[in-house]
């Protein structure tokens, strides 16, 4: 297994919702289940799984 700890990175986000202050699901890492991060999305920051690794 090569997704060892923190080796992704958020995808990058190139569209936001119009929102001036969009609701955040997490603010840190630590607030996300064992795996996931905490990421900035369409609209607020969530939780986010690593991508599948290519088979």
């Amino acid at each position: 297994c090569f997704l060892h700890g923190s080796a992704w990175s958020c995808p990058p986000v190139h569209i936001t919702c119009a929102m001036v202050n969009p609701p955040n699901k997490c603010y840190t890492n630590w607030q996300c289940p064992r795996g996931q991060k905490c990421c900035p999305s369409f609209c607020g920051r969530r939780c986010i799984s690593p991508p599948e690794p290519p088979h």
